[in-house]
């Protein structure tokens, strides 16, 4: 082919061709962009749309946690109440056997408690206490013997001292009035 044509239609066309390369980097570089916004959007909402399911996870989590939790105290508080209540109880509380087992090492031989009428509310009162004897010599030397159990009483008075005995054996009946010391039996 022979090239005829003049110098400046040759730089034109030169220049035509150029600027159609430029406008097809241009149009793919816009393409290019355009294409990299849409994959940053799908990302970014993508990434919101996670975010906001971690949120409603841990939000969801915490409200379990905290109802628990809340079960958890009012177990804990119950269980203080109940603490609370058997401390005033156990502070209050008799004990029959080391009473009994007291009462026995005052008793000289000879002598057996027949009637005992006690109760946590009238340990700190009077209460009768019935014993039988053998004879008067060792139901004085039992009431002699619990006066002097200052520990375990406080007060000791002899009510009644007779011979109207009904255990086989015991002929004698010893009525006494007792206040106990409420230290030595709790």
């Amino acid at each position: 082919m022979i090239n005829l044509l003049p110098d400046e239609e040759k730089r034109q066309l030169r220049a035509a061709h150029t600027n159609a390369v430029v406008i097809w980097y241009i149009i793919l570089s816009f393409a290019g962009i355009v294409f990299l916004g849409g994959v940053l959007g799908v990302s970014y909402h993508t990434l919101s749309t996670q975010k906001t399911n971690e949120e409603a996870v841990t939000i969801q989590n915490k409200t379990k946690a905290s109802n628990a939790y809340g079960q958890t105290q009012a177990q804990a508080t119950q269980l203080a109440s109940s603490l609370s209540e058997a401390r005033t109880v156990l502070s209050n509380n008799v004990s029959y056997s080391k009473l009994l087992v007291d009462i026995a090492g005052d008793m000289p031989a000879g002598t057996i408690l027949s009637e005992l009428n006690v109760t946590s509310a009238t340990i700190a009162n009077p209460v009768a206490l019935q014993f039988e004897a053998t004879n008067n010599t060792v139901a004085q030397s039992l009431v002699t013997s619990l006066r002097a159990d200052s520990s375990l009483f406080r007060t000791v008075t002899l009510s009644t001292m007779d011979s109207s005995g009904t255990v086989a054996g015991y002929p004698v009946a010893v009525q006494l009035q007792v206040t106990f010391n409420t230290e030595a039996v709790r």
